[in-house]
């Protein structure tokens, strides 16, 4: 998994920089996007971030879900300052100030995280839309609600959108089989 984990580093990295060579660095802006992604590979899945995107997992027969992903902004420097903790991080200004992203000045740095999976668990990768509308306790029990992908990205979207609908709002439920 670890050669995988390179290759999945790699592609961000080189998309990074291609952004900001073609469009942010000519004009002297910072502008570009956040990304989470997933490769499985036999038994792992092996995530990679770059802003704000979250992965999870939710494991068959555990009662919590876990963030593997980190945020890649000032709130989240807060959290590892001892400043805040995580529940005062959703919604604070600080959340909205993105430290890494896709098209920024280079390195872009994309972290990868590799965790072992097995039949039954669930990964979700979402956008701040989502994880920062929807409490983690919230979106756990909708992803155990419908054996179905679809169904929990639409009651996902349903319960960010409820919640106020702030930003964009993306979703990607995978069960692993």
């Amino acid at each position: 998994p670890e050669l995988a984990a390179k290759g999945l580093v790699d592609a961000p990295e080189a998309a990074s920089d291609a952004l900001n060579e073609k469009f942010n660095a000519p004009l002297h802006t910072s502008h570009g996007a956040t990304l989470v992604g997933v490769w499985l590979v036999r038994e792992y899945a092996i995530y990679v971030n770059l802003g704000d995107s979250r992965g999870y997992l939710l494991q068959k027969g555990k009662r919590q879900i876990r963030q593997i992903t980190r945020d890649h902004n000032y709130a989240q420097l807060l959290v590892d300052a001892g400043e805040i903790t995580r529940e005062e991080a959703m919604g604070h200004d600080a959340s909205y100030r993105i430290t890494r992203f896709a098209g920024m000045r280079p390195p872009a740095s994309p972290d990868v995280f590799i965790e072992r999976v097995a039949p039954g668990d669930q990964i979700l990768l979402c956008s701040d839309g989502l994880h920062g509308m929807v409490w983690d306790d919230e979106i756990k029990e909708l992803m155990r609600s419908s054996r179905s992908p679809q169904h929990v990205c639409e009651k996902l979207i349903f319960a960010a959108n409820t919640c106020g609908g702030d930003d964009n709002i993306a979703v990607v439920h995978i069960r692993v089989e």
